[in-house]
Protein backbone atom coordinates (compact mmCIF):
# COMPACT_ATOMS: atom_id res chain seq x y z
CA UNK A 1 0.00 0.00 0.00
CA UNK A 2 0.86 3.66 -0.32
CA UNK A 3 -0.30 6.23 2.21
CA UNK A 4 -0.95 9.62 0.58
CA UNK A 5 -0.82 12.69 2.84
CA UNK A 6 -2.34 15.91 1.49
CA UNK A 7 -1.81 19.06 3.59
CA UNK A 8 -4.66 21.49 3.03
CA UNK A 9 -6.17 24.78 4.10
CA UNK A 10 -9.40 25.92 2.45
CA UNK A 11 -8.72 23.80 -0.63
CA UNK A 12 -12.30 22.60 -1.15
CA UNK A 13 -12.27 22.97 -4.93
CA UNK A 14 -8.81 21.54 -5.52
CA UNK A 15 -9.42 18.66 -3.12
CA UNK A 16 -12.55 17.62 -4.97
CA UNK A 17 -10.66 17.60 -8.28
CA UNK A 18 -7.57 15.91 -6.84
CA UNK A 19 -9.39 13.11 -5.04
CA UNK A 20 -11.31 12.27 -8.21
CA UNK A 21 -8.05 12.43 -10.17
CA UNK A 22 -6.39 9.93 -7.82
CA UNK A 23 -9.24 7.48 -8.37
CA UNK A 24 -8.98 7.79 -12.13
CA UNK A 25 -5.20 7.84 -12.56
CA UNK A 26 -4.02 5.25 -10.01
CA UNK A 27 -3.14 1.75 -11.17
CA UNK A 28 -4.71 0.22 -8.07
CA UNK A 29 -6.86 2.63 -6.07
CA UNK A 30 -7.70 0.00 -3.45
CA UNK A 31 -4.03 -0.01 -2.42
CA UNK A 32 -4.11 3.70 -1.56
CA UNK A 33 -4.72 5.14 1.88
CA UNK A 34 -5.53 8.85 1.54
CA UNK A 35 -5.26 11.28 4.45
CA UNK A 36 -6.05 14.99 4.24
CA UNK A 37 -4.14 16.82 6.97
CA UNK A 38 -6.15 19.99 7.43
CA UNK A 39 -4.86 23.20 8.95
CA UNK A 40 -8.20 24.63 10.09
CA UNK A 41 -10.27 25.08 6.94
CA UNK A 42 -13.50 27.06 7.14
CA UNK A 43 -14.80 25.91 3.76
CA UNK A 44 -16.32 22.54 2.81
CA UNK A 45 -13.06 20.58 2.76
CA UNK A 46 -14.25 18.10 5.38
CA UNK A 47 -17.45 17.40 3.46
CA UNK A 48 -15.44 16.83 0.28
CA UNK A 49 -13.32 14.24 2.10
CA UNK A 50 -16.41 12.51 3.43
CA UNK A 51 -17.86 12.44 -0.10
CA UNK A 52 -14.75 10.72 -1.41
CA UNK A 53 -14.45 8.50 1.68
CA UNK A 54 -10.96 9.58 2.66
CA UNK A 55 -9.65 10.35 6.12
CA UNK A 56 -9.85 13.98 7.27
CA UNK A 57 -7.56 15.05 10.12
CA UNK A 58 -7.93 18.35 11.94
CA UNK A 59 -4.30 19.20 12.70
CA UNK A 60 -5.13 22.19 14.88
CA UNK A 61 -2.94 24.72 13.09
CA UNK A 62 -1.97 25.78 9.59
CA UNK A 63 1.72 24.92 9.42
CA UNK A 64 2.63 22.62 6.56
CA UNK A 65 5.51 20.75 8.23
CA UNK A 66 3.34 20.04 11.26
CA UNK A 67 0.38 18.98 9.11
CA UNK A 68 2.58 16.61 7.13
CA UNK A 69 3.94 15.02 10.30
CA UNK A 70 0.46 14.61 11.80
CA UNK A 71 -0.67 12.99 8.57
CA UNK A 72 2.35 10.67 8.53
CA UNK A 73 1.74 9.61 12.13
CA UNK A 74 -1.66 8.31 11.02
CA UNK A 75 -0.37 6.36 8.02
CA UNK A 76 -0.38 2.57 7.96
CA UNK A 77 1.55 1.82 4.72
CA UNK A 78 5.29 1.34 4.24
CA UNK A 79 5.46 4.01 1.54
CA UNK A 80 4.49 7.61 2.29
CA UNK A 81 3.51 9.96 -0.54
CA UNK A 82 3.22 13.67 0.29
CA UNK A 83 1.14 15.56 -2.24
CA UNK A 84 -0.05 19.18 -2.47
CA UNK A 85 -3.77 19.74 -3.01
CA UNK A 86 -3.17 21.57 -6.30
CA UNK A 87 -0.71 19.05 -7.78
CA UNK A 88 -1.99 16.21 -9.96
CA UNK A 89 0.28 13.17 -10.43
CA UNK A 90 0.59 11.29 -13.73
CA UNK A 91 -1.26 8.16 -14.75
CA UNK A 92 -0.20 5.01 -12.87
CA UNK A 93 1.72 7.20 -10.42
CA UNK A 94 1.29 4.61 -7.66
CA UNK A 95 2.79 1.79 -9.71
CA UNK A 96 5.66 4.01 -10.77
CA UNK A 97 6.39 4.86 -7.14
CA UNK A 98 6.33 1.17 -6.16
CA UNK A 99 8.69 0.33 -9.02
CA UNK A 100 11.11 3.04 -7.95
CA UNK A 101 11.14 1.74 -4.37
CA UNK A 102 11.54 -1.85 -5.61
CA UNK A 103 14.56 -0.75 -7.64
CA UNK A 104 16.30 0.59 -4.55
CA UNK A 105 15.16 4.18 -4.16
CA UNK A 106 14.80 5.55 -0.65
CA UNK A 107 12.61 8.38 -1.93
CA UNK A 108 11.79 10.40 -4.99
CA UNK A 109 9.49 12.78 -6.84
CA UNK A 110 8.17 13.49 -10.34
CA UNK A 111 9.23 16.01 -12.92
CA UNK A 112 6.79 18.91 -13.11
CA UNK A 113 4.69 20.95 -15.53
CA UNK A 114 2.33 23.83 -14.88
CA UNK A 115 -1.26 23.95 -15.94
CA UNK A 116 -1.85 26.84 -18.34
CA UNK A 117 1.87 26.92 -18.95
CA UNK A 118 3.74 29.63 -20.81
CA UNK A 119 7.13 29.45 -22.51
CA UNK A 120 8.76 30.88 -19.37
CA UNK A 121 7.06 28.41 -17.03
CA UNK A 122 7.90 25.51 -19.36
CA UNK A 123 11.53 26.63 -19.23
CA UNK A 124 11.46 26.58 -15.41
CA UNK A 125 9.95 23.09 -15.42
CA UNK A 126 12.62 21.74 -17.76
CA UNK A 127 15.10 21.96 -14.88
CA UNK A 128 13.02 19.73 -12.59
CA UNK A 129 14.44 16.66 -14.32
CA UNK A 130 17.80 17.24 -12.67
CA UNK A 131 18.63 15.88 -9.23
CA UNK A 132 20.15 19.09 -7.87
CA UNK A 133 18.42 20.23 -4.70
CA UNK A 134 18.02 23.78 -5.93
CA UNK A 135 15.38 22.53 -8.36
CA UNK A 136 13.35 20.62 -5.77
CA UNK A 137 10.07 21.75 -4.28
CA UNK A 138 6.89 20.42 -2.73
CA UNK A 139 4.89 20.90 -5.94
CA UNK A 140 6.78 17.92 -7.38
CA UNK A 141 5.40 15.78 -4.53
CA UNK A 142 7.57 13.44 -2.45
CA UNK A 143 7.48 9.71 -1.85
CA UNK A 144 9.65 8.10 0.81
CA UNK A 145 9.96 4.76 2.50
CA UNK A 146 8.42 4.81 5.96
CA UNK A 147 11.53 3.48 7.71
CA UNK A 148 13.67 6.32 6.36
CA UNK A 149 11.08 9.00 7.11
CA UNK A 150 10.91 7.83 10.72
CA UNK A 151 14.69 7.51 10.96
CA UNK A 152 15.03 11.18 9.95
CA UNK A 153 12.37 12.27 12.44
CA UNK A 154 10.00 13.51 9.73
CA UNK A 155 9.64 17.11 8.62
CA UNK A 156 11.35 19.85 10.58
CA UNK A 157 8.51 21.72 12.29
CA UNK A 158 10.80 24.67 12.86
CA UNK A 159 10.49 25.35 9.14
CA UNK A 160 7.68 27.71 8.15
CA UNK A 161 8.97 27.66 4.55
CA UNK A 162 11.20 25.33 2.52
CA UNK A 163 10.27 22.28 4.60
CA UNK A 164 10.29 20.11 1.45
CA UNK A 165 13.66 21.43 0.35
CA UNK A 166 15.11 20.79 3.82
CA UNK A 167 13.89 17.20 4.17
CA UNK A 168 15.10 16.24 0.69
CA UNK A 169 18.59 17.44 1.64
CA UNK A 170 18.50 14.99 4.57
CA UNK A 171 17.10 12.18 2.42
CA UNK A 172 19.96 12.54 -0.07
CA UNK A 173 22.39 11.73 2.75
CA UNK A 174 20.64 8.40 3.38
CA UNK A 175 20.24 6.81 -0.04
CA UNK A 176 19.08 6.93 -3.64
CA UNK A 177 16.62 9.69 -4.60
CA UNK A 178 14.90 9.23 -7.98
CA UNK A 179 13.29 11.93 -10.10
CA UNK A 180 10.66 10.07 -12.14
CA UNK A 181 9.83 11.45 -15.57
CA UNK A 182 6.17 12.34 -15.03
CA UNK A 183 5.12 14.94 -15.22
CA UNK A 184 3.04 15.97 -12.25
CA UNK A 185 0.84 18.95 -13.16
CA UNK A 186 0.57 21.78 -10.68
CA UNK A 187 -1.22 25.10 -10.48
CA UNK A 188 0.36 28.22 -11.91
CA UNK A 189 -1.93 30.50 -9.88
CA UNK A 190 0.88 32.14 -7.86
CA UNK A 191 2.87 32.87 -11.00
CA UNK A 192 -0.14 34.42 -12.69
CA UNK A 193 -0.83 36.51 -9.61
CA UNK A 194 2.72 37.64 -8.89
CA UNK A 195 4.37 37.62 -12.32
CA UNK A 196 6.33 34.70 -13.75
CA UNK A 197 9.79 36.23 -13.62
CA UNK A 198 9.22 38.25 -10.47
CA UNK A 199 7.99 35.25 -8.46
CA UNK A 200 10.89 33.07 -9.56
CA UNK A 201 13.29 35.81 -8.44
CA UNK A 202 11.57 35.96 -5.03
CA UNK A 203 11.85 32.18 -4.69
CA UNK A 204 15.55 32.39 -5.56
CA UNK A 205 16.06 35.10 -2.93
CA UNK A 206 14.28 32.96 -0.32
CA UNK A 207 16.56 30.00 -1.06
CA UNK A 208 19.61 32.23 -0.80
CA UNK A 209 18.40 33.65 2.51
CA UNK A 210 18.00 30.11 3.84
CA UNK A 211 21.46 29.09 2.67
CA UNK A 212 22.96 32.20 4.23
CA UNK A 213 21.46 31.32 7.60
CA UNK A 214 18.62 33.83 7.87
CA UNK A 215 16.04 32.95 10.51
CA UNK A 216 12.72 31.44 9.50
CA UNK A 217 11.06 34.54 10.97
CA UNK A 218 12.92 36.85 8.60
CA UNK A 219 12.40 34.56 5.60
CA UNK A 220 8.68 34.29 6.31
CA UNK A 221 8.38 38.07 6.69
CA UNK A 222 10.07 38.54 3.31
CA UNK A 223 7.75 35.94 1.75
CA UNK A 224 4.61 37.62 3.09
CA UNK A 225 5.83 41.04 1.95
CA UNK A 226 6.68 39.96 -1.60
CA UNK A 227 4.18 37.24 -2.50
CA UNK A 228 0.44 37.55 -2.93
CA UNK A 229 -1.50 34.35 -2.24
Amino acid sequence: MISIVIPALNEEQNLNLLLQHLKEKSANYSDLEIIVADGGSIDQSKNVCEKHKVKFLDCGKAQRASQLNVGASNCTAEIFYFLHADSFPPENFDQRIKTSIKNGSVAGCFTMKFKDSSAILSFYCWFTRFKWNIFRGGDQSLFVRRAYFEKMGGYNEGMDLLEDYEIIKRINDLGKFEVITGPIFTSSRKYKLNGEIRLQWVYFRIQMMYRMGFSQKKILAYYKKKIRE
